[in-house]
């Protein structure tokens, strides 16, 4: 696994290297050395030791930008997404087995993608302008029937929409009862701080959530459970889920439950 991890390592190396050199790009030549840092990371006997639940490598990460330890470099999981695999196994474990739900995922990624079209039922991935959605579509205006998935799957998005009230009312609709949704936004934190417009200092985010964010999903009638890093935290395994280096100042996931019966 760890000659894998080197393997593509190498390879990013050689690519950011090439890139820099035939297109005169000053980033990338700097992207290049973080590259071949992390590649003599890979190599060193100090370097700690990591588990990564979404491919099971074991071994050092790498780092992204400013945070260390951060990257898998078996299949590039960042800490959200390994922290978001281990609560889809926690519930998993409870009352839902994937393998007969019906799931929605919302702006997807590859990571996770592959994971949802392999286990799941029924797989629909949607956003406005991915080249990783299946389906090109509005969250707060999702052409989809009331009562028609398990699970929404939302991470990282509603921090770019400033109609989120109509974004969750959608979400609520397209939920069979008892289904979830597992809505992640970055929190900042304790109060949720609105721009009015899209930031382009701010990864063109309309808002910098806090914790107080969550209870507009309570607003909207969810009952709501909150996860973090620190519910995972094993014994002699360091996941590298949330680290100093993390751009927010915690990463916490919260799933929605959407009652049997709602209140009108």
């Amino acid at each position: 696994m760890l000659a894998l991890a080197f393997g593509k390592q190498l390879y990013n190396c050689l690519l950011r290297f090439y890139q820099g050199q035939h297109r005169q790009a000053h980033p990338r030549h700097a992207r290049f050395l973080e590259e071949l840092s992390n590649l003599c990371h890979l190599l060193s006997p100090a370097s700690a030791q990591y588990s990564c639940p979404l491919c099971n490598y074991f071994g050092p990460f790498v780092k992204l930008n400013d945070r260390i330890d951060s990257r898998c470099p078996s299949c590039n999981s960042l800490e959200r997404h390994r922290l978001q695999s281990l609560v889809l196994r926690s519930i998993e474990s409870e009352n839902y087995s994937l393998s007969q739900l019906e799931v929605l995922h919302v702006s997807p990624d590859p990571i996770l993608s592959e994971m949802f079209k392999k286990t799941a039922k029924y797989y629909l991935s949607i956003d406005l302008n991915s080249p990783y959605a299946m389906v090109q579509m509005d969250l707060t205006n999702l052409g989809l029937p009331d009562n028609s998935f398990d699970i929404v799957f939302c991470s990282h998005v509603l921090e770019h929409i400033l109609d989120d009230a109509t974004a969750l009312k959608e979400i609520n609709r397209v939920l069979r009862p008892s289904g979830l949704a597992i809505l992640t936004v970055p929190i900042f934190g304790e109060n949720t701080e609105e721009f009015g417009e899209a930031r382009e200092e701010e990864n063109y985010h309309v808002r910098r959530p806090g914790k107080d964010y969550f209870n507009r999903y309570k607003k909207e009638g969810f009952q709501v459970s909150l996860f973090s890093s620190r519910d995972f935290e094993s014994e002699g395994v360091q996941l590298s889920l949330l680290n100093g280096g993390c751009y927010c100042s915690e990463e916490i996931i919260a799933v929605c439950y959407k009652p049997e019966k709602q209140k009108n």
